[in-house]
């Protein structure tokens, strides 16, 4: 699974804070998807924006070519693995939390606190 992380022109401090937007299977999915979506820049409500009026991205900033790969040190596009990896680690990381949070509760009671 891949996704697009963009910064959100709205936000203040956006050199911070990449925000997800997208996620296909594939980079070059998400590379169409944001052609699709790019056009001509053009000033609107005080933005300067890059991308299709009422779209999905249209307040986001748009990936620098001075460096497309990362935005203050941050990936514009990551791969988590394959979709059924992605959900098999969150069902993993849920059954950990639930295993801790049931050994604490049996712990507490174990110690009269509960």
């Amino acid at each position: 699974m891949w996704i697009l992380n963009l910064s959100n022109m709205t936000w203040p401090k956006f050199e911070n804070s990449l925000q997800a937007v997208a996620w296909v299977d594939t980079r070059e999915e998400l590379e169409a998807f944001v052609e699709r979506e790019r056009v001509e820049n053009y000033q609107d409500d005080g933005f300067s924006k890059n991308f299709r009026k009422g779209g999905p991205l249209e307040m986001f900033n748009p990936i620098s070519l001075v460096d497309p790969e990362f935005f203050y040190g941050c990936p514009h596009y990551e791969t988590h693995g394959t979709r059924e990896e992605v959900v098999q680690r969150s069902i993993e990381s849920f059954e950990q939390k639930f295993d801790a949070f049931q050994n604490s509760l049996h712990d507490a009671r174990a110690t009269g606190g509960g």
